[in-house]
């Protein structure tokens, strides 16, 4: 053997090591980072929910907390409603605040999250989003079901919404 096929053959087991640690390091951090996203649109949904007999400094705490969700720029996608526009996290805490007094309480939950894409800095996931509550005027029963998609970016070491577009479902 000569000195340099030996000296090749030292390098190989450190090269398949810094393979399998750098795969290693992949395979985990994209759990991490699809277990954050998971963990954001749940605390979405429990910002977004409302108890009955929900107390007023409760309210304020969740709307207030809502701006942290969010990019500078968020695109909303509305068909049903005719509404397609990006907006600031600011507004969306103003319409989530109305939203909310709407109701008297109100559970909203995305099950069945699952990601179509993601990159370092960039995912996308669907679910379906599951609203059923109860209106604070006639008490009547609200019960909605729609696909929901977002996407996300990571800034700051964060990930935050940075499109929530909704679609009616087949079959609720």
């Amino acid at each position: 053997m000569t000195s340099r096929s030996l000296r090749r053959s030292r390098w190989f087991p450190l090269v398949l090591l810094a393979a399998a640690v750098a795969a290693a390091a992949w395979f985990f951090t994209r759990d991490r980072d699809e277990a954050q996203i998971r963990a954001l649109a749940d605390d979405l949904a429990l910002h977004l929910s409302k108890s009955s007999g929900e107390a007023p400094g409760i309210t304020l705490g969740k709307v207030a907390g809502l701006e942290k969700f969010f990019a500078p720029q968020v695109e909303l996608v509305f068909p049903r409603e005719k509404f397609h526009r990006t907006v600031e996290p600011r507004e969306i805490v103003t319409k989530a605040a109305a939203w909310r007094n709407f109701f008297r309480e109100v559970k909203f939950r995305v099950s069945d999250f699952a990601f179509l894409s993601r990159t370092r800095d960039t995912a996308t996931a669907e679910g379906v989003g599951l609203l059923r509550g109860t209106t604070g005027s006639r008490g009547e029963v609200v019960d909605d079901s729609r696909g929901v998609e977002m996407e996300f970016v990571k800034s700051g070491g964060r990930w935050r919404i940075r499109r929530i577009a909704l679609r009616d479902v087949l079959q609720k």
